[in-house]
Protein backbone atom coordinates (compact mmCIF):
# COMPACT_ATOMS: atom_id res chain seq x y z
CA UNK A 1 0.00 0.00 0.00
CA UNK A 2 1.45 3.38 -0.91
CA UNK A 3 1.98 6.02 1.72
CA UNK A 4 0.98 9.56 0.77
CA UNK A 5 0.54 12.85 2.56
CA UNK A 6 -2.92 11.74 3.70
CA UNK A 7 -1.61 8.81 5.68
CA UNK A 8 0.81 8.36 8.56
CA UNK A 9 2.23 4.90 9.14
CA UNK A 10 2.34 3.81 12.75
CA UNK A 11 1.42 0.99 15.07
CA UNK A 12 -0.27 1.88 18.33
CA UNK A 13 -0.45 -1.59 19.85
CA UNK A 14 -4.20 -1.34 20.43
CA UNK A 15 -6.54 -4.31 20.05
CA UNK A 16 -7.05 -3.69 16.31
CA UNK A 17 -3.57 -3.45 14.73
CA UNK A 18 -5.00 -3.80 11.21
CA UNK A 19 -6.75 -0.44 11.61
CA UNK A 20 -3.74 1.28 13.17
CA UNK A 21 -1.35 0.72 10.27
CA UNK A 22 -2.08 4.27 9.13
CA UNK A 23 -4.35 7.13 10.04
CA UNK A 24 -6.75 8.32 7.37
CA UNK A 25 -7.23 12.07 7.33
CA UNK A 26 -10.79 13.17 6.68
CA UNK A 27 -11.04 16.73 5.34
CA UNK A 28 -14.18 18.64 6.46
CA UNK A 29 -13.93 20.83 3.34
CA UNK A 30 -15.14 17.87 1.31
CA UNK A 31 -18.56 18.21 2.93
CA UNK A 32 -18.53 22.00 3.30
CA UNK A 33 -17.33 22.94 -0.19
CA UNK A 34 -16.69 20.20 -2.72
CA UNK A 35 -15.07 16.86 -3.30
CA UNK A 36 -11.67 17.06 -4.93
CA UNK A 37 -8.86 14.73 -5.98
CA UNK A 38 -7.75 14.27 -2.36
CA UNK A 39 -11.28 13.08 -1.48
CA UNK A 40 -11.12 10.50 -4.25
CA UNK A 41 -7.69 9.35 -3.09
CA UNK A 42 -9.06 9.07 0.46
CA UNK A 43 -12.06 7.00 -0.66
CA UNK A 44 -9.84 4.73 -2.75
CA UNK A 45 -7.50 3.95 0.14
CA UNK A 46 -10.38 3.73 2.58
CA UNK A 47 -12.27 1.28 0.35
CA UNK A 48 -9.16 -0.94 0.26
CA UNK A 49 -8.81 -0.74 4.02
CA UNK A 50 -12.44 -1.74 4.54
CA UNK A 51 -11.89 -4.84 2.38
CA UNK A 52 -8.79 -5.72 4.42
CA UNK A 53 -10.88 -5.40 7.58
CA UNK A 54 -13.57 -7.78 6.30
CA UNK A 55 -16.44 -5.35 5.81
CA UNK A 56 -18.87 -6.84 3.31
CA UNK A 57 -20.54 -4.97 0.47
CA UNK A 58 -23.96 -5.89 1.85
CA UNK A 59 -23.09 -4.25 5.18
CA UNK A 60 -22.21 -1.02 3.38
CA UNK A 61 -25.12 -1.22 0.93
CA UNK A 62 -27.73 -1.48 3.69
CA UNK A 63 -26.73 1.93 4.99
CA UNK A 64 -26.07 3.37 1.53
CA UNK A 65 -29.61 2.43 0.48
CA UNK A 66 -30.99 4.60 3.27
CA UNK A 67 -28.77 7.48 2.14
CA UNK A 68 -30.08 7.17 -1.42
CA UNK A 69 -33.73 7.07 -0.26
CA UNK A 70 -33.25 10.30 1.67
CA UNK A 71 -31.44 11.88 -1.26
CA UNK A 72 -34.38 11.11 -3.56
CA UNK A 73 -36.87 12.64 -1.10
CA UNK A 74 -34.79 15.83 -0.96
CA UNK A 75 -34.45 15.93 -4.74
CA UNK A 76 -38.24 16.10 -5.09
CA UNK A 77 -38.68 18.48 -2.14
CA UNK A 78 -35.56 20.25 -0.77
CA UNK A 79 -37.55 21.39 2.28
CA UNK A 80 -38.83 17.91 3.18
CA UNK A 81 -38.66 17.88 6.98
CA UNK A 82 -39.03 14.11 7.18
CA UNK A 83 -35.93 13.70 4.99
CA UNK A 84 -34.00 16.31 6.98
CA UNK A 85 -34.83 14.49 10.20
CA UNK A 86 -33.84 11.24 8.51
CA UNK A 87 -30.42 12.71 7.73
CA UNK A 88 -29.92 13.57 11.39
CA UNK A 89 -30.95 10.04 12.39
CA UNK A 90 -28.31 8.48 10.15
CA UNK A 91 -25.65 8.99 12.83
CA UNK A 92 -27.36 6.87 15.51
CA UNK A 93 -28.40 4.25 12.94
CA UNK A 94 -24.81 3.97 11.74
CA UNK A 95 -23.49 3.75 15.31
CA UNK A 96 -25.95 0.95 16.11
CA UNK A 97 -25.09 -1.02 12.98
CA UNK A 98 -21.34 -0.63 13.61
CA UNK A 99 -21.69 -1.82 17.19
CA UNK A 100 -23.64 -4.90 16.12
CA UNK A 101 -21.03 -5.80 13.50
CA UNK A 102 -18.03 -5.05 15.75
CA UNK A 103 -19.33 -7.57 18.28
CA UNK A 104 -18.89 -10.21 15.59
CA UNK A 105 -15.26 -9.18 15.10
CA UNK A 106 -15.54 -6.90 12.04
CA UNK A 107 -13.20 -3.94 12.50
CA UNK A 108 -14.29 -2.52 9.15
CA UNK A 109 -17.73 -1.56 10.44
CA UNK A 110 -16.19 0.55 13.19
CA UNK A 111 -13.84 2.21 10.69
CA UNK A 112 -16.73 3.06 8.39
CA UNK A 113 -18.79 4.43 11.26
CA UNK A 114 -15.91 6.57 12.53
CA UNK A 115 -15.33 8.33 9.21
CA UNK A 116 -18.92 8.63 8.06
CA UNK A 117 -19.87 10.01 11.46
CA UNK A 118 -17.30 12.80 11.01
CA UNK A 119 -18.89 13.69 7.70
CA UNK A 120 -22.47 13.50 9.01
CA UNK A 121 -21.63 15.85 11.90
CA UNK A 122 -20.67 18.46 9.30
CA UNK A 123 -23.67 17.74 7.07
CA UNK A 124 -26.28 18.30 9.79
CA UNK A 125 -29.51 18.58 7.83
CA UNK A 126 -28.10 20.70 4.96
CA UNK A 127 -29.24 19.20 1.64
CA UNK A 128 -26.26 20.45 -0.41
CA UNK A 129 -23.79 19.00 2.08
CA UNK A 130 -25.83 15.81 2.19
CA UNK A 131 -25.53 15.43 -1.59
CA UNK A 132 -21.74 15.76 -1.29
CA UNK A 133 -21.84 13.18 1.51
CA UNK A 134 -23.82 10.78 -0.72
CA UNK A 135 -21.24 11.17 -3.51
CA UNK A 136 -18.40 10.64 -1.03
CA UNK A 137 -20.06 7.52 0.35
CA UNK A 138 -20.76 6.19 -3.15
CA UNK A 139 -17.06 6.56 -3.95
CA UNK A 140 -16.12 4.55 -0.85
CA UNK A 141 -18.58 1.83 -1.86
CA UNK A 142 -17.24 1.74 -5.44
CA UNK A 143 -13.61 1.41 -4.36
CA UNK A 144 -14.56 -1.19 -1.78
CA UNK A 145 -16.16 -3.29 -4.52
CA UNK A 146 -13.29 -2.71 -7.00
CA UNK A 147 -10.83 -3.94 -4.39
CA UNK A 148 -12.59 -7.23 -3.79
CA UNK A 149 -15.35 -6.36 -1.34
CA UNK A 150 -17.74 -9.29 -1.13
Amino acid sequence: MRNSGNFQSHHTGDKRPEESLFTLKFNPDWMNNQLDESAIQFTEEFGKKLVENKLTTSQIRNFFGEVRRLQMKLKHDPNNEVARTGILLLRPKLAYAAKRKSESGTAGSEMLQKHLDQALKIVGSDSDKFNRFADFFESILAFHKVNGGK
